[in-house]
């Protein structure tokens, strides 16, 4: 693997980054994420879900009524995964499965009053986390860290070259 990897930026030319640095980013995104989980349990409450259930719950206040497809391809989830989780999250009457009545082979998931208190208590613990270090860290950066964040969520899509 080379030492450095060039990339055009906005003010400089060329970026050379060397792969300690590389690893270094990665893992703090690492801890990034496992600290905004946490945070997300803690503001959820005392609930006996697991941090992918937790994760579900936060994923389905912005798509509810979707399918159980466009759930699983937004979260990236084997089938298998997503199918256990879901019926945990049913038996827990957290989320409703309905069919869709245009499709009735479709089956769209819902929050339950208790499914929705749950997963906005927890997107709120994200949200505060999220809110400290961006206030910390000022509109400059919180702009290029948007960027990258974007860029590294799509970087699969356009061939795995970050944008």
């Amino acid at each position: 693997m080379p030492s450095g990897f060039g990339t055009a930026g906005a003010a400089d030319a060329r970026l050379y980054l060397r792969e300690s640095e590389l690893d270094q980013g990665a893992r703090l995104l690492r801890a990034a994420w496992r600290n905004l989980r946490a945070r997300a349990a803690e503001a959820a409450g005392d609930i006996d879900l697991t941090e992918s259930e937790l994760d579900i719950l936060i994923e389905l206040i912005n798509l509810d009524n979707a399918d159980v497809t466009t759930l699983r391809t937004q979260m990236n989830m084997p089938k298998q995964s997503m199918t256990r989780h879901l019926q945990s999250l049913e038996d827990k009457a957290l989320l409703v499965r309905k069919r869709c009545v245009r499709d009735g082979r479709r089956r769209l998931l819902a929050l339950t009053a208790e499914g929705a208190r749950i997963a906005t208590r927890a997107a709120e613990g994200w949200r505060d986390a999220m809110s400290s270090a961006y206030m910390a860290a000022g509109p400059e950066d919180v702009a290029s860290t948007r960027r990258l964040l974007a860029m590294l969520a799509n970087a699969h899509d356009a061939g795995d070259k970050g944008g």
